[in-house]
């Protein structure tokens, strides 16, 4: 006769195994815009969320991706194929179902409602407000407007909204407050992550012209109006025409809008890494003696705790999400004179620079964030 081997379950592991005759709970994982090319941005946080999710939530949740069927106005299962993403089989909302915006999807407008009648709770990530706080930097005003639709949208039919920041959330909490929203979400806020790069990389190898010998600064960022370069450009010409010894390293893809190609004309020292790896941002970070942003608005601020992490002093334009991010941990400039003057300051021999490493949090504790709170969402429904 053969014996049957004993297995032994701890609590967690017999309540899934009992999920027998009813469902576990589908959390419907929206990847419309998540472009698999990009590994920056948007994309790296929903590359990390997708990637994790499950595992931080109880045994009885499911996650599966899921894609706008724009044309039907209907939520379907994602299927990828290679780098793309096609729509499959419509999806049959229920209320022991779940669905997590982390792309910024615009075209949620055309399915949010169906998803709020069906008795499908939801939960949104909320990046920035930068198409409301400063629309001028938006590459048309046409697309500050679709993003606003969208956030009335997710406003009145989600039934949580998480922000990247506690100052994104206050904007949030202050723009509902103004619009007089009467269907409010809640509205809580979570850090993003931030598993760095190997700090022990090789060494990568620079254009023979660059003297390291020289002080060298680094920007990490994509390049849009936003990030304001020319600010930060102007100021370190200055600086170099009163004697400021140094190089500027920009590291970031071109976005819309740039000048940069313009403003980098007749600017010696500085050197623009447009697609660089992540072993040559690394050991960028390693040559680096300052880490400099220039942005007028963010969200968050992940290549400065990444700055941190190298233990690069901080010089940071005196915006609200860089304040609670760094608090007095980094230099502050307000506009181009400031930046001129602390340019030339910290040139000088006797000048010292602060690099604390500031808290920062795991992907792994991002997503049991999120995991927690698609978990309180249900039971606070239920």
């Amino acid at each position: 006769m053969q014996l049957l081997n004993k297995v032994v379950l701890d609590q967690e592991d017999l309540v899934a195994f009992n999920i027998t005759s009813k469902e576990k709970t589908k959390v419907y994982f929206d990847v419309t815009t998540y472009d698999l090319r990009k590994n920056t941005g948007i994309e790296r946080v929903v590359k990390e969320l997708l990637t994790k999710l499950e595992s931080c939530l109880p045994k009885s949740y499911i996650v599966i991706p899921v894609i706008v069927d724009i044309e039907n106005k209907t939520l379907c299962r994602a299927r990828r194929v290679g780098y793309d993403w096609f729509a499959g089989e419509k999806l049959e909302l229920t209320k022991n179902s779940f669905f997590l915006g982390a792309c910024l999807n615009p075209f949620l407008t055309k399915v949010m409602k169906e998803v709020r009648e069906s008795g499908c709770k939801s939960l949104i990530i909320l990046y920035d407000l930068v198409y409301i706080k400063y629309p001028e930097t938006m590459v048309s005003r046409n697309f500050s407007n679709i993003l606003i639709k969208w956030l009335r949208c997710i406003s009145d039919y989600s039934t949580g909204v998480v922000a990247i920041s506690k100052t994104v959330r206050d904007e949030y909490l202050q723009w509902l407050e103004q619009e007089k929203v009467n269907n409010r979400p809640l509205v809580d806020y979570f850090y993003l992550g931030c598993d760095f790069l190997n700090s022990n990389g090789k060494e990568i190898n620079l254009p023979t012209e660059i003297n390291l010998k020289r002080l060298n600064l680094l920007s990490v960022s994509t390049i849009e109006p936003r990030k304001d370069y020319p600010l930060l450009i102007n100021s370190f010409r200055s600086a170099l025409k009163k004697g400021f010894k140094a190089n500027l390293f920009i590291v970031g893809r071109k976005g819309w809008g740039s000048d940069l190609d313009y403003l980098l004309k007749n600017t010696p020292f500085i050197y623009w890494f447009e697609n660089s790896s992540d072993s040559i941002l690394s050991g960028l970070y390693r040559v680096a003696d300052v880490f400099v942003s220039s942005s007028i608005y963010e969200g968050f601020g992940l290549p400065l705790l990444e700055a941190s992490h190298y233990k690069l002093p901080l010089l940071l334009r005196n915006i609200p999400v860089y304040k609670e991010l760094a608090e007095n941990q980094a230099l502050y400039f307000t506009n181009e004179n400031d930046l001129t003057e602390i340019f030339l300051r910290i040139g000088s021999e006797d000048c010292y620079l602060k690099s604390n490493e500031l808290q920062l949090t795991s992907w792994l504790e991002a997503t049991m964030k999120i995991a927690d709170l698609i978990v309180k969402i249900e039971e606070d429904t239920n």
